[in-house]
């Protein structure tokens, strides 16, 4: 009879390697640093000043590969190919830079964003903010005022297609507030100094990958 044990080890091992891909697509700003979108400003301060690996569980890497796992089904029949759009900020004034957006689907010339969920989402009320936020912000790089969010529930295997419009006057304040967010991690980071403006989410230090002794310069007071 074969002998069947938790092998705790090697499972930590593998989190680690499916996370490792992310990790090396992430070597410059990204849309989704904004502190809007991640939650907190400095998860993209500790990967890109400090480089701190993160560090993973069992649970984030079998999280993670179900993104993975649907974002790629998503594309499949779309035949997408990743799409790098990038907007201009202003640092400090010795140095511009670029954040980069990929979304997930362009069609035409209209960004569309796939999320997976096993929360119900009946009405534009029950989708979390940050999703919408990302994808009005894509619309924003992609030099257009329309998007889908596109939504799997993964309990009842139901997808929807929610269409999502700004006007002129939305743009305007999105690119605003996303480039001087953006631009204060940014100087943070050029600087090499956390405390310039960057405010730490406290709430999301339980299940960030940075919490960890040696990480996280804000860890200790958590």
């Amino acid at each position: 009879m074969a002998i069947i044990t938790l092998d705790y080890k090697k499972s930590n091992f593998i989190a680690e390697k499916l996370h490792s891909l992310d990790e090396k697509q992430r070597s410059q700003l990204h849309l989704t640093d904004d502190p809007e979108i991640c939650g907190c400003s400095l998860k993209a301060f500790c990967r890109l000043h400090y480089k701190f690996p993160a560090k993973y569980s069992r649970k984030t890497a079998g999280i993670f590969m179900r993104g993975i796992l649907y974002d790629e089904l998503f594309k499949r029949p779309f035949n997408a190919v990743e799409v790098e759009k990038k907007i201009g900020f202003v640092v400090t004034q010795k140095m511009t830079g670029f954040i980069v957006a990929h979304p997930d689907v362009v069609l035409g010339k209209y960004p569309i964003e796939a999320k997976h969920t096993t929360r119900i989402i009946q009405h534009p009320s029950d989708i979390p903010a940050c999703w919408i936020t990302q994808l009005t912000l894509e619309e924003v790089y992609c030099k257009v005022r329309l998007g889908w969010l596109v939504i799997g529930d993964l309990q009842s295997t139901l997808v929807t297609a929610w269409k999502v419009k700004i006007d002129k006057e939305e743009e305007e304040h999105l690119l605003e507030g996303h480039v001087k967010r953006m631009s204060e991690l940014a100087s943070a980071i050029y600087i090499r100094r956390h405390s310039n403006g960057l405010k730490p989410n406290w709430s999301e230090c339980p299940s960030c990958y940075y919490n960890y002794v040696g990480g996280c310069p804000e860890r200790k007071k958590v």
